[in-house]
């Protein structure tokens, strides 16, 4: 009896002990994670989630197997099996037995479940686990986030928001703003869906109103998304540059043209009054407010304009309503083929302008107008050295100006031409004037060469030469035009100084010597001549009178006597180096005449 009772105390134990385990072994076996369904993009990547439990001790993963299967007969990846579209995201070892698919195809859309094989123990499906996979061809647009009250100059922060369903490559984002910062935020959402966010800072400016914002989507597999927002920006006024007034003899009209958002609210202000526009105009977002009418006005009139934002003024000069005025630009220049001839005549109203030469009355051959200024155009063959009248009129009165036509002749090189020069370097200025302009070439050393640089202004023209010359010896300019040729020769300059002055500082120095010489001697025949003039001293010594000296005496420069170093040969032809060093360094050098007011002794 006794040992009836404890066998079956031993096989209730043995019982409860088997229904212990296998309600162990049972709870052990699960999967979590797993959504119900997940969306996937056509040619792009999909991860499905999972985490999985089995019984006992983890095991290394060489003893496990991952299966997914789209049914029990119907094995779509293995571990074990090499795979190019599909593998494992996590290490199956530590439980991840997450899924992805690369370049997903529709096929790889419907229901799918797990499997796990762990060697020594069991292995099980999760058949109560399905996942629904749904392949989509076109991705979802962004959601584009940012302020429809946009101020300028009021920083703003703009949101790009995509949500997806592959974080191993997640899609990249792009903006159309002019900006290098942008911040991204990559966060988990529900239902194996990943919420990428990027945000920018924007500083509207009033030219970006009406403006697109675009943020653009690229998935990983090329397919690319966008979308758009208009810009609404609100500004203060802009008063734009085309505000101006017109006028003619009884009537003036003014338009002011004023860019912002919302629309401006303009009026003038003018000899203390405000007065509104008589008419306003709306062009996008430029308001166009316009004044007019026989308006007896100060010289200027303010257009101001107002909205929630701000206030912009600006001031308008009115047009002068009187006779035109010829401006001092007016000129003629030409060629040995024709003259060309403008007038710049200014006036409100504009003026006609016509030409009065050789009694003939010519239109202009062409009138442009800029604002209030008439530019009255005339060109042919006219004579040089004749007279012609610019003519301008309008309904105030009429100016002429007077234009003697440049005479056409041959260039005159002019005393200025001079070379200066330091140690190295040699700087000369040939100044002609003609009519038609010169060419200028010079000659050195036996060969012509052209000028570094030809300046004109008029009838003058400016020839540059510079380098490295020859320092000490002659240098010749000549300029030619249409009717003749002229040379004048210059001498280089030594080490800075001017050959000229280097013979003009000690002649100088004889000469002033030598008057003082000649003066004195004069003085003494002329007080010995005359004895009223000695001295009342008794000392035996003679002393002149006040009165008895010469008065004050007139030298020349050494500018005066370096000019004449220079001098001037109309023939190229003829031009020689010989006859030109021939002749005289300085004129009537040694003449009674090199002293003015010279007093004769009476």
């Amino acid at each position: 009896m006794t040992r009836m009772v404890h066998l079956q105390g031993l096989i209730i134990q043995s019982l409860s002990l088997k229904v212990l385990y296998f309600s162990i072994l049972c709870q052990a076996w699960e999967v979590q994670d797993i959504p119900e369904s997940v969306r996937a993009l056509k040619g792009s990547c999909v991860v499905i989630p999972c985490t999985v439990s089995y019984p006992g001790s983890p095991k290394p993963t060489e003893n496990l197997v991952a299966i997914w299967k789209k049914s029990p007969e119907e094995e779509i990846f293995n571990t074990q099996i090499s795979n190019d579209r599909m593998k494992l995201v996590g290490d199956i070892g530590q439980n991840n037995c997450s899924l992805e698919i690369k370049d997903v195809q529709p096929k790889d859309g419907g229901p799918l479940h797990f499997r796990i094989v762990v060697h020594g123990l069991d292995s099980y499906s999760f058949l109560n686990k399905v996942v629904s996979v749904k392949v989509q061809g076109l991705p979802d647009d962004p959601d584009l986030i940012v302020s429809t009250d946009l101020q300028a100059g009021v920083a703003v922060v703009a949101l790009c928001v995509v949500k997806h369903t592959c974080p191993t490559h997640p899609p990249k984002i792009t903006w159309t703003y002019n900006t290098t910062k942008s911040k991204v935020q990559h966060l988990a959402a529900k239902d194996a869906e990943w919420k990428l966010t990027s945000s920018i800072t924007l500083i509207p400016e009033a030219r970006q109103h009406g403006e697109k914002l675009t943020c653009k989507v690229k998935y990983w597999g090329g397919m690319q998304v966008e979308t758009s927002v208009v810009l609404q920006v609100t500004y203060k006024p802009i008063i734009l540059k085309n505000t101006t007034c017109t006028a003619n003899s009884s009537w003036t009209s003014c338009q002011c043209f004023v860019d912002c958002n919302p629309p401006a609210d303009i009026k003038w202000h003018f000899a203390n009054n405000d007065v509104p526009s008589n008419s306003t105009e709306q062009r996008g977002t430029v308001t166009v407010g316009t004044l007019e009418g026989a308006l007896h006005v100060s010289k200027t009139i303010i257009c101001s304009a107002t909205n929630p934002y701000g206030t912009a003024e600006h001031t308008i000069t009115l047009p002068v309503k009187d006779k035109p005025i010829i401006l001092n630009n007016t000129t003629c220049i030409g060629n040995s083929s024709g003259t060309f001839c403008r007038c710049f005549a200014n006036s409100s109203p504009p003026a006609d302008i016509e030409w009065h030469f050789a009694d003939n009355k010519v239109p202009s051959s062409s009138i442009e107008r800029q604002g209030s200024v008439s530019v009255g155009t005339l060109e042919g063959p006219l004579n040089a050295g004749e007279t012609i009248l610019c003519v301008a009129t309008n309904i105030y009165g009429t100016v002429k100006w007077q234009i003697t036509l440049p005479v056409k002749d041959k260039p005159i090189i002019l005393n200025n031409t001079t070379c200066i020069a330091n140690s190295s370097w040699t700087f000369c200025q040939c100044f002609v004037d003609s009519y038609p302009a010169a060419d200028i070439k010079w000659h050195l050393s036996d060969s012509e060469v052209s000028s570094s640089s030809i300046e004109r202004q008029g009838t003058m023209s400016v020839g540059t030469l510079e380098g490295a010359l020859q320092a000490g010896g002659t240098i010749l300019c000549t300029a030619r035009n249409d009717y003749g040729t002229v040379s004048r020769l210059i001498i280089m300059p030594v080490k800075g100084v001017h050959l000229s002055l280097l013979v003009a500082v000690p002649l100088t120095a004889v000469l002033l010597v030598t008057a003082l010489v000649f003066t004195c001697h004069k003085v003494r025949t002329c007080t010995n001549r005359n004895p009223k003039n000695k001295s009342s001293r008794h000392d035996g010594k003679f002393y002149p009178s006040d009165g008895a000296l010469d008065p004050p005496l007139k030298s020349y420069t050494l500018q005066e006597l370096s000019d004449r170093n220079v001098s001037d040969v109309e023939d190229e032809d003829e031009v020689s180096y010989e006859n030109l060093m021939e002749q005289p360094e300085y004129g009537n050098m040694f003449q009674d005449e090199i002293y003015a007011n010279h007093q004769r002794c009476s």
